[in-house]
């Protein structure tokens, strides 16, 4: 966000993994780029897939979503597209878009989980602690168990085991 509010670039290439000095998730950091500047286009990296990580990524404001598989020809076509002020978004990340948005008023549980929710639910099922979850969250224990609850009632799911189950599924892990 420093290098940002020092004169914006063309364009912000943002790494859903990067860590954050001060412990924003790179859903809130795009939230926060929307605010300053709203038409910065912002294009979204991730080792993630575009199931795990596209649409949620395109939800929270970003102008577009490229794996780090992705060849350089469609690194060129994302970056021309966003700096046309359009939108770039892979077949699959359009279809799984579409699909999220049909579905969304559906009972679909992914459907339903917030971006944080999404989050905590692929912590846990990493077998990452409440406690640990918290810190590096920046929240207490309570706001994690909070989050927990809901994926517990959005998803069906009554144990952590289940929760884990539900991630794998539903390909929201590495």
């Amino acid at each position: 966000m420093e290098r940002i509010a020092g004169g914006p670039p063309d364009v912000v290439f943002l790494d859903l993994q990067m860590p954050s000095p001060d412990k924003l998730n790179a859903f809130e950091v795009i939230a926060s780029i929307r605010r300053m500047y709203p038409e910065l286009p912002v294009l979204v990296l991730s080792g993630d897939s575009e199931e795990a990580s596209g649409v949620s990524a395109i939800i929270a404001g970003a102008s577009g979503f490229l794996t780090k598989t992705a060849i350089s020809d469609d690194i060129k076509e994302a970056v021309s597209t966003v700096l046309a002020g359009r939108r770039f978004l892979s077949k699959k990340t359009s279809d799984l878009l579409l699909e999220k948005t049909l579905l969304k008023s559906s009972a679909l549980p992914l459907a339903k989980l917030s971006n944080r929710e999404l989050q905590v639910l692929r912590l846990i099922s990493e077998n990452i602690t409440i406690k640990e979850i918290a810190f590096n969250l920046g929240v207490s224990d309570k706001t994690v168990g909070t989050y927990r609850d809901r994926i517990y009632e959005k998803t069906g799911t009554n144990s952590l085991v289940a929760i884990t189950r539900y991630a794998i599924e539903h390909k929201l892990l590495k």
